[in-house]
């Protein structure tokens, strides 16, 4: 969706609520996914999301696009959620990737199974600050802006936690790669 076609959109929801849904169509999937691969949990991403959506239906009003896509200020709501939910999960709970959709040619690989379990593994074992941001900068396609107004970081912060973790996780899965392939631990 096009930055003037979404503020004429959020113009008209503030009026009428009626097109409020035509932002929730838009946007849903991609929170969706992006909740579910922090939370690893079907039922607590869908809280998350429909508790994302209702506050954000309900604050639509203060809302100002500032020439930024929605799309930021949602995934800002819903990473708030998440933070909520995750608060009931056990110290070093996991996090899954199954519903990503990759566009990094390092994760070209990603086409078979064992190695979509391999990133994962991987991924999990990163900081969470460092997962999520690798996760939002490549499977939810959002600038390094976008995502220092998400995660509430400094812009080169952002950037720069972003090039070492994925450095990290290349090396992290060279490793792993590594030792599948080597015949002493098969």
């Amino acid at each position: 969706m096009e930055i003037q076609e979404e503020e004429l959109l959020i113009e008209n929801a503030k009026k009428d609520p009626i097109y409020f849904g035509a932002i929730y169509k838009a946007y849903v999937g991609d929170v969706y996914r992006y909740c579910y691969s922090l939370l690893r949990d079907k039922e607590k991403a869908e809280d998350a999301v429909s508790d994302a959506f209702l506050l954000a239906s309900t604050h639509l009003k203060t809302y100002l696009p500032r020439g930024k896509s929605i799309k930021c200020w949602l995934f800002t709501i819903a990473r708030n959620q998440v933070l909520k939910a995750m608060k009931s999960y056990p110290t070093g709970a996991i996090y899954d990737c199954d519903l990503c959709d990759p566009q990094d040619n390092f994760l070209d690989m990603l086409i078979n199974a064992d190695q979509t379990a391999m990133i994962t593994t991987v991924l999990n074992n990163l900081p969470p600050l460092r997962s999520e941001i690798i996760r939002l900068k490549i499977w939810d396609d959002l600038t390094f802006e976008a995502i220092a107004d998400i995660t509430k970081m400094n812009l080169s912060t952002v950037k720069m936690t972003y090039y070492r973790s994925l450095k990290q996780l290349r090396d992290e899965v060279e490793k792993v790669r590594s030792i599948n392939t080597n015949p002493r631990f098969s």
